[in-house]
């Protein structure tokens, strides 16, 4: 899951967001089928998908909400519904962080985060890309291709759930926080 599309070449912002989509769906297919025995395997597994559900978020946050508002007739309330929704999962990452990979805990909280994703992701391409591709042209949805990728390059690596999740508070909270998660990624990698 990269700036790029599935071919390589430059994606638009729903290209993108559709193929992260997809990457997390599978992603979480492999975690929960991970078993106990392969411990590492699923503390892994849990670690990429908190970093890359963290930076999609706050993608989605600085870039495509926005977007949103600015140019569907209810963008407001839709923005609003996404930003309550990321951070109801946030909270539940937050709590992943703490809990014991090889516990039932672990597993039901992990199922409980698919099921969220699962009504968020269906909500967006069903509903809110498509809407969206109709009133924004192809070259303005490259640009925000172009910047959501560059949001997911400094984006937290860690759920912050009572962080801003609006504009223009939003950017300085993320610069913030992906400073301090990056150093305590650093130092976790050293121990």
């Amino acid at each position: 899951m990269d700036e790029r599309g599935m071919t390589g070449a430059r994606a638009d912002a729903i290209e993108l967001l559709v193929a992260d989509h997809r990457g997390f769906e599978q992603q979480l297919d492999l975690l929960l089928k991970t078993d106990v025995t392969d411990l590492e395997v699923r503390e892994h597994l849990s670690r990429e998908l908190i970093r890359g559900l963290i930076e999609h978020s706050v993608a989605e946050e600085e870039v495509l909400y926005p977007a949103m508002r600015d140019v569907l007739p209810n963008g407001d309330s839709l923005a609003d519904d996404g930003i309550k929704e990321h951070q109801a999962v946030e909270v539940l990452l937050t709590e992943i962080e703490k809990i014991d990979a090889a516990s039932q805990h672990f597993v039901d909280t992990w199922t409980k985060i698919r099921k969220d994703l699962a009504h968020h992701i269906s909500d967006e391409e069903d509903k809110d890309f498509p809407e969206l591709r109709r009133r924004v042209d192809e070259e303005r949805l490259m640009q925000m291709g172009d910047a959501l990728a560059e949001a997911k390059s400094k984006a937290p690596t860690h759920p912050h759930p009572h962080a801003p999740s609006k504009p223009p508070f939003n950017v300085v909270a993320n610069a913030g926080a992906a400073l301090m998660d990056r150093l305590r990624d650093k130092a976790d990698e050293n121990q």
